[in-house]
């Protein structure tokens, strides 16, 4: 019934407890034996690996574009996030038990700064980054290869919660009204919010002004099209992304 596109570091583990806490069916796909959490609406996207130890069982992506579970999908949607709170979980994932990043990021380029790791990622040729089309755009997975959004709804990672639920609302069947309440009451009494200060302190701390400025110009088309800022988180409601292009 749903099809969740998984953009990286945008609580992809959470939405899945969420829908499977509710029996609301999800796609969880199995692809030889492992589960592709991250999919792109194109053929052919590469990502580097390592021979041990590596982050992607292989060097390309899942087109999820003709998969079953996206074909039959009454709802498709994703979840998007602020670029500057999004690239700040980018580099510290893994921290503080480990120091490689999303993807592997920080091993493959060898950064110890996060300073650095903007400035690399900001300025760079889209090819010397680990996933190339990570650094065309944050958000490339929702976009087919000409450019249009194949994927019907953006909930904003900011007011996660809520969005969830008007997502869900859409439903026209009997046990909605269980549902929600369900979930409702899940909110309320949800897991004490980790501490970590490399995931959860204000994303603002981490940035100098240069660094602003590298940002603003990389992700210009995801400030411009999802409304953000560096202190605004959104749009209130969730966002349909049906007829958003990029080039």
């Amino acid at each position: 019934m749903f099809f969740f596109l998984h953009i990286p570091k945008t609580a992809g583990n959470y939405i899945r407890r969420i829908f499977n806490s509710l029996n609301l069916k999800i796609n969880d796909e199995i692809y030889e034996g492992t589960k592709e959490k991250h999919k792109f609406a194109k053929d052919n996207v590469y990502r580097w690996t390592f021979k041990k130890n590596k982050p992607f069982k292989d060097n390309l992506f899942i087109n999820y574009s003709f998969s079953k579970s996206y074909l039959e999908s009454k709802y498709s949607f994703t979840v998007v996030r602020n670029p500057f709170a999004l690239l700040k979980s980018y580099y510290f994932h893994g921290q503080p038990k480990h120091n490689f990043g999303w993807g592997y990021c920080r091993k493959f380029h060898n950064f110890n700064s996060f300073e650095k790791f903007i400035d690399f990622y900001c300025n760079c040729e889209p090819e010397e980054w680990h996933i190339p089309e990570l650094n065309k755009n944050l958000f490339s997975q929702i976009f087919d290869l000409h450019g249009k959004s194949k994927i019907q709804y953006a909930l904003y990672h900011e007011q996660i919660d809520r969005h969830i639920l008007e997502l869900i609302s859409h439903l026209k069947i009997s046990k909605i009204k269980k549902n929600l309440i369900k979930l409702k009451f899940y909110f309320q009494k949800k897991e004490k919010i980790n501490t970590n200060k490399y995931t959860n302190n204000d994303y603002r701390e981490f940035y100098n002004c240069n660094m602003k400025k590298q940002v603003f110009k990389k992700c210009k088309y995801i400030f411009d099209s999802f409304n953000y800022s560096f202190h605004i988180h959104g749009y209130e409601n969730l966002k349909n992304i049906r007829n958003l292009n990029y080039k």
